[in-house]
C-alpha cells in the first residue's frame, strides 16, 4: 500500500494566481473611480457649507470676511463653520477664499493631485451658484453643476 500525499500541482496554482489578478484587475479601477468620486462630493458639499456660513456672517456683519479664519473662534464668536474648513484642503482639494469686496466673494477648489484626488475644479461665489471645469481652474463662465 503506498500512501499519496494531496498537494497542489504548480499549474493549480498558477491558474489560481492568475484568477485573483484578473479579480484585482476589475475591482481596483471602480475603487479608484469611487475615491474620486467621493472626493468631489466632499468638495461640493464643503462649498456649500462655507457658502451659508459666509451668508451668515454677511447678515450679522454687513460685509464678507477677509479670510476664512474670521468665521471661527476666537475671531467669531460662535464660530460659523467647522475650523477644518478653513485651513484651505480638505478630502483631497485645495481651497482658496477671496473676498472681492465688503459684498462679495469667490472661493475655488482644485483637486491637489489632478486625476487622482479629484478630476473637477470647482469656483463658488457670493451668488451660491457652483461652477465646474474639468480641464483648469472653474470661474463664473463655467457650466453650473446642478
Amino acid at each position: 500500500m503506498t500512501m499519496h500525499k494531496k498537494s497542489f500541482t504548480l499549474v493549480e496554482l498558477l491558474v489560481a494566481v492568475g484568477i485573483l489578478m484578473i479579480l484585482l484587475l476589475l475591482v481596483i479601477p471602480n475603487l479608484w473611480r469611487a475615491r474620486v468620486n467621493s472626493n468631489e462630493s466632499v468638495a461640493v458639499s464643503n462649498l456649500k457649507s462655507l457658502n451659508s456660513s459666509l451668508q451668515m456672517y454677511y447678515l450679522d456683519n454687513d460685509s464678507f470676511p477677509d479670510n476664512l479664519t474670521d468665521l471661527i473662534f476666537p475671531a467669531s464668536d460662535p464660530s460659523y463653520v467647522n475650523p477644518e474648513l478653513t485651513d484651505g484642503t480638505e478630502a483631497g482639494y485645495n481651497f482658496s477664499y477671496t473676498q472681492d469686496s465688503q459684498d462679495s466673494f469667490h472661493i475655488t477648489a482644485s483637486p491637489r493631485r489632478v486625476g487622482t484626488t479629484g478630476k473637477r475644479y470647482f469656483y463658488l461665489d457670493d451668488s451660491g451658484d457652483i461652477h465646474y471645469n474639468s480641464e483648469s481652474q472653474a470661474s463664473s463662465s463655467d457650466p453650473i453643476l446642478k
